[in-house]
């Protein structure tokens, strides 16, 4: 059947359209688009008209691609900005209604939950994996092992929550930068509790960034470590003109290496490898296994 999810994140709105058969899931279209819903959101408790605006926009887009493929079946999952707004549900339910995709809003367990299976379907590799997926209000981690989840955990801990909280100066100063990264590494704390030793697949806008910059799907510290140093050091009119980042990705970037480098140093791992599955996949199997 030919199934479509759409993520509607604290920053980005992403649509996936796939044919899902009992080989698995075939890609055939995939779009994103900055769309901030989650702006201001961590500050208010409330989900602002400009960035409700601007989701309801893009998915006009979508529904017009989605009934041009002729989807089948659609679905989709409001994530941190959704939980932490007192509106959230009432967006969910505009959308539903408006749009004509039925939309819910995801816990932070069941949004890692969906994102360790999209993560590790079709992967080749068994053992453990540990999924990471850094988002705009939150963190999930995700580990299993065959595609098994063993173990989870949900942070509040986003790209656009952290530049929010710290990241005021233009470009940031060593000391904002450093107090984000205090504030990482204690929320991280725990999160030994989910982690075992293997494979580590990191999904969502920084990592894919990260490759685009870089060239390499593997990811090492000292890549994060390189790319924050230099970023940071930029005013974000130059850094939005660095090649390989798209320039409505360059307002969270900073913080997005800085909470990679406490997330790899939380799980004890010296790299990550960029996976291009993630949510997204993990909602069209279970819409599609649902039908």
């Amino acid at each position: 059947m030919r199934a479509a999810s759409i993520d509607l994140g604290t920053n980005s709105t992403r649509l996936l359209v796939a044919d899902v058969d009992a080989d698995g899931l075939r890609e055939v279209a995939s779009r994103s688009v900055v769309t901030r819903l989650g702006e201001g959101v961590d500050r208010t408790g409330r989900l602002g008209g400009a960035g409700m605006s601007r989701v309801l926009a893009v998915l006009a887009d979508y529904v017009t691609l989605m009934d041009e493929l002729q989807v089948e079946a659609r679905v989709g999952v409001l994530t941190s900005a959704g939980r932490d707004a007192a509106n959230g549900a009432e967006f969910a339910a505009l959308i539903s209604d408006q749009h004509g995709v039925p939309t819910r809003v995801l816990s932070g367990d069941e949004e890692a939950t969906v994102t360790f299976g999209g993560a590790t379907s079709g992967a080749r590799d068994t053992g453990t994996v540990v999924v990471l997926d850094v988002g705009g209000g939150s963190t999930e981690i995700a580990v299993g092992a065959d595609g098994v989840l063993a173990g989870h955990q949900s942070l509040q801990l986003g790209v656009v929550r952290q530049t929010e909280r710290f990241l005021h100066a233009d470009p940031p100063t060593g000391e904002e930068l450093a107090a984000l990264r205090r504030e990482a590494a204690a929320l991280l704390q725990s999160s030994s509790r989910v982690i075992a030793a293997g494979t580590t697949l990191a999904v969502g806008g920084t990592p894919v960034t990260c490759q685009a910059m870089l060239g390499s799907p593997t990811i090492t510290r000292a890549d994060c470590e390189e790319l924050l140093l230099d970023l940071a050091a930029l005013p974000l009119a130059e850094r939005r003109a660095v090649p390989g980042l798209h320039p409505d990705r360059a307002p969270a970037i900073v913080a997005g290496l800085a909470i990679h480098l406490e997330l790899l140093t939380a799980i004890g791992a010296s790299s990550f490898t960029v996976c291009e599955r993630d949510l997204r996949h993990g909602a069209v199997l279970a819409l599609a296994s649902a039908m």
